[in-house]
């Protein structure tokens, strides 16, 4: 075998290792980024529903006011076996902020000082937030930058799309913890991602401009000449 051959075969088993070993950090890549926003509103709405259905329950068995509202809520994370992020300094202060607001609430007479003939979500969307329609979850979600009124409740969708004042009470922003984390699982089981931001990852938005301009080259051929 002369050098130049050898040379070759060094080169080209170098070359296909490479390529191998490029293929699969691609393929790990996309497996590690790829999303699906549709599935994930889906998933979200259908786990804010489980999270007040769970409370409906504990509220059925005892009326969750005060800090058994937050004890019940706090209970969930057992509950669905995942994790409270929150520090103890952070729950605590969280309590503390929720039952402050109550009691400046009663005193400005703009929340009974007996909550317990109150629904669950004006429990949990005190004064002066505007609970969401609990039958329409997926109206958590929606267009970036707008606002929808749907029978009188008010939606202001940040940039991702989230519905962000639905979240303001405490209560309802530790709501707005759990469901993220159950939504990740259900992804993940699924062989998806969550996506904080609610857009697909780059190169699946890369994808699907290739895709469409494909398919307009089939479906408008005249302006591709």
């Amino acid at each position: 075998m002369t050098l130049a051959l050898v040379v070759l075969v060094v080169f080209l088993v170098v070359w296909f290792s490479n390529s191998a070993k490029k293929r699969e950090e691609k393929q790990a890549y996309r497996k590690r980024t790829i999303t699906n926003v549709q599935l994930q509103d889906e998933l979200n709405a259908k786990n804010f529903s489980l999270i007040i259905e769970d409370l409906r329950k504990l509220d059925n068995e005892s009326v969750l006011t005060g800090e058994k509202l937050i004890d019940a809520i706090e209970s969930l994370y057992e509950k669905y076996d995942i994790p409270d992020t929150r520090n103890e300094t952070q729950k605590i202060n969280d309590r503390k902020e929720y039952l402050n607001k109550l009691t400046w609430e009663r005193r400005d007479k703009c929340y009974p000082e007996d909550d317990t003939k109150l629904p669950l979500e004006r429990r949990i969307w005190h004064s002066p937030w505007q609970p969401p329609l609990l039958d329409c979850p997926e109206l958590l979600n929606g267009v970036p930058y707008t606002t929808k009124v749907v029978q009188g409740v008010e939606y202001k969708y940040d940039f991702r799309g989230i519905a962000t004042n639905m979240f303001w009470s405490v209560p309802a922003k530790l709501i707005g913890k759990i469901q993220p984390l159950l939504t990740t699982r259900d992804l993940n089981a699924q062989g998806f991602n969550y996506s904080w931001d609610r857009q697909e990852s780059s190169w699946q938005q890369s994808e699907a401009r290739i895709k469409k301009h494909e398919e307009d080259k089939k479906k408008y051929p005249w302006l591709y000449r």
